[in-house]
């Protein structure tokens, strides 16, 4: 026992000293330990929590070893198969012994047998030393005597002592084992408390929620923000968590933790997303709401069964917005971020801003001058949305009702007690707000479009009757408004808009699938030009008579044969002067006539 007492002190000596010189290495600058091994890069974050942790060193499989060879005896018997020598009557020890006698060992230096168990323990009175200090080697009466000695007393006696101490031998753990099983029992707790942070940042992340509250102090605040009240949440179900929280010095709950897990979950989600070869670039700019120019940045590619994946990888900041800085932005991103190969790109989509698509220098044409095959293209809802734009603005009276339809929501929806009143107008029907039009989309105008043809009942009752005792000019405004919107003509260009942006809408949808190609693209373009040729023979007369309808609902008067020729809005702002008018056909009114040109010049401007 004294050699185990030894290697105990030795070993306990280096590893205070090992202990010793690792803590004064290491540098915490903060109130936890890092879990991002800068040199191995990306870690499980799991396994990194071991690197916080400073605990024992693992000696168990030494103590172990150094244990088993100083109390070997304490285990089995020494027994030896040798070739086993004669004594002076030619007799020798018999290897089947052992097989007989579990308790029975052999020593050469004395060619004697021992019993493996009684060695181990004092003698008593009347004990016979033979089987444990002498030694026996009568090989002729050995057998005998190796009964006498199996149902002797004291033999029964020390065999029933040796196996209480086996018993109690195997039950003890070596402190370095107590050591190890505590620290095993620390990592799997603090990975499964780990686990449970990274958990509710991973879905705070994927709803796009705040993590952090106004006030995380527990004694002034009541709301923690979203972490911390859903780890409490967590604790109420799992106790085991919550008693690991409570006692937990490093509680990894801090901004700079919380920021360091989404930083390592978005290198994951970028590494299972990364193109396996060929890909396409898409790119587009806007502002933040710190009024800083962000760059959007996604790539598109095609996997081994041929299913497109679009995935979007992140703002980045545009410092200056010229082609150069830009293209030296996303090469970055592309070479050093992401470690693409440029020539594997195939494609690039952009707008058609000059800065982007510009022939001389934009960030196309260099990207092209780096990869000749790369291929451009402008972005076809981009193309749609421009297309819209410049077709609108061609005709002064449609662009002037979408410019009503505009003025009149925001009127309505700025104001709360406006907004309350338009809503109690609509009695017990699902109350129904107007939509405002997006700047950059105009083909969305036609979710703006249809909520105002929808409630145009109701608009024209709320612009009748609201006012306002402080302000004068709410009143004069609205019936303003009102005077605009209470026409044939302004329901008749709405009702031709709304079933135009209709067709468009759809397309524009289908622009901006992630799953769509150029031939599917280029159809569904065919179909919608198709679509606005047959409208013409056919959408008119239903048009034109839901236009009489609601005028004649409304009480609004619909124009004359008279009026409808004198009114100049209705053809010169609309016809082409140069193309070839349709003959009226036999006994169709000029009312008629005049508002089916109208219907046929502002469907081809929009087809065309």
């Amino acid at each position: 026992m004294k050699k185990i007492t030894q290697f105990f002190s030795k070993l306990n000596q280096k590893n205070n000293a090992r202990e010793v010189k690792e803590i004064n290495n290491t540098d915490y600058s903060g109130s936890e330990a890092p879990i991002v091994d800068n040199d191995a890069g990306i870690l499980d974050i799991t396994e990194a929590l071991d690197k916080t942790i400073l605990s024992t060193n693992n000696i168990s499989s030494a103590v172990s070893e150094n244990f088993a060879e100083n109390n070997v005896y304490l285990n089995t018997p020494s027994q030896l198969v040798i070739d086993f020598p004669q004594n002076e009557q030619k007799r020798r020890f018999q290897e089947k012994w052992y097989n007989l006698y579990s308790w029975l060992e052999y020593e050469v230096t004395t060619d004697s047998s021992f019993c493996y168990i009684c060695k181990q323990y004092p003698m008593k009175d009347k004990e016979k030393p033979t089987f444990k200090t002498s030694g026996f080697k009568d090989w002729k009466n050995a057998k005998k005597f190796f009964e006498i000695h199996e149902t002797s007393e004291s033999h029964k006696t020390n065999q029933m002592l040796h196996h209480n101490r086996v018993s109690v031998e195997k039950s003890r753990k070596s402190c370095a084992a107590l050591v190890n099983s505590h620290h095993a029992k620390d990592v799997a707790e603090n990975r499964n408390y780990l686990k449970h942070i990274i958990e509710i940042i991973h879905f705070l992340a994927r709803q796009g929620s705040a993590n952090r509250g106004h006030n995380e102090n527990k004694t002034s605040s009541n709301n923690l923000g979203n972490f911390l009240e859903l780890l409490e949440f967590h604790c109420i179900f799992i106790p085991n968590l919550k008693e690991n929280n409570a006692s937990k010095v490093e509680k990894y709950t801090s901004p700079a933790i919380q920021n360091e897990i989404i930083h390592l979950i978005s290198k994951q989600i970028v590494k299972l997303n990364l193109p396996r070869k060929y890909y396409a670039i898409i790119c587009d700019e806007t502002m933040d709401l710190s009024r800083k120019e962000m760059l959007a940045l996604c790539l598109r590619q095609v996997d081994d069964s041929l299913n497109i994946h679009e995935n979007f990888f992140g703002f980045y900041r545009a410092k200056i917005q010229n082609a150069d800085s830009i293209f030296n932005l996303i090469k970055s991103v592309l070479e050093e971020e992401l470690k693409l190969d440029l020539q594997l790109m195939v494609a690039q989509s952009f707008d058609g801003a000059a800065t982007m698509a510009g022939a001389k220098s934009g960030v196309a044409k260099r990207f092209l001058e780096k990869v000749p095959h790369v291929v451009f293209v402008h972005c076809y809802a981009h193309k749609l949305n421009l297309a819209l734009q410049d077709a609108t603005n061609q005709i002064k009276s449609v662009s002037d009702v979408l410019l009503i339809i505009q003025n009149v929501s925001v009127f309505v929806e700025r104001s709360a007690k406006r907004h309350a009143l338009f809503e109690h107008l609509q009695g017990d029907e699902k109350k129904r707000t107007l939509q405002n039009f997006c700047t950059t989309r105009w083909s969305s105008r036609y979710l703006a479009l249809k909520s105002f043809v929808n409630l145009y009942k109701y608009l024209l009752t709320f612009l009748e009757i609201v006012d306002d005792d402080n302000d004068k000019s709410i009143g004069a405004t609205a019936r303003g408004f009102l005077k605009q919107v209470k026409t044939f003509n302004f329901v008749f260009y709405c009702k031709i808009l709304l079933v135009l942006f209709e067709k468009t809408h759809i397309l524009s949808k289908f622009l901006q699938k992630p799953s769509n190609n150029i031939v599917k693209a280029l159809e569904l373009c065919d179909i919608t030009i198709m679509e606005l040729e047959e409208m013409k023979s056919i959408a008119f007369v239903k048009i034109f008579n839901e236009c009489k309808s609601i005028c004649e609902q409304e009480d609004i008067n619909v124009p004359s044969i008279e009026l409808a020729e004198s009114v100049n809005d209705l053809h010169t702002n609309i016809l082409n002067p140069n193309s070839k008018k349709r003959k009226k056909s036999e006994g169709e009114s000029n009312h008629n006539f005049k508002y089916r040109e109208k219907f046929a010049k502002i469907v081809d401007i929009y087809n065309n």
